[in-house]
């Protein structure tokens, strides 16, 4: 996956355990630079400020995948509700459902 500043760019790391290549300039970093989205994408996958360097991490980016892949799991983990995600979507979407459902 190749992304700027997308909330996507994690749920695909975490369920896939694949690094994600973010592609970034100065303005992202500027305004986003506390943010933990834009300090922990290092722990999920790579970072390029130009296109050249993304075709280079295309062709090279399985060498690092184990690499990533523990920090991806590890990043994970620390988040509180990961392992609640799909429970919880899983009522809510039978709630959804269920409560309006038509009667014939």
């Amino acid at each position: 996956m190749i992304t700027d500043i997308s909330g996507t760019a994690y749920t695909y790391a975490f369920f896939s355990e694949r690094p994600v290549i973010f592609f970034s300039n100065n303005l992202i970093e500027r305004n986003y630079k506390y943010s933990n989205y834009i300090k922990d994408r290092v722990k999920i996958g790579y970072i390029s400020k130009n296109i050249k360097d993304i075709s280079k991490i295309i062709r090279n980016i399985d060498k690092n995948k184990s690499k990533f892949r523990k920090s991806i799991k590890d990043l994970r983990l620390k988040l509180s509700n990961f392992g609640q995600v799909k429970k919880k979507m899983s009522k809510k979407i039978n709630e959804i459902t269920f409560d309006n459902e038509i009667s014939i």
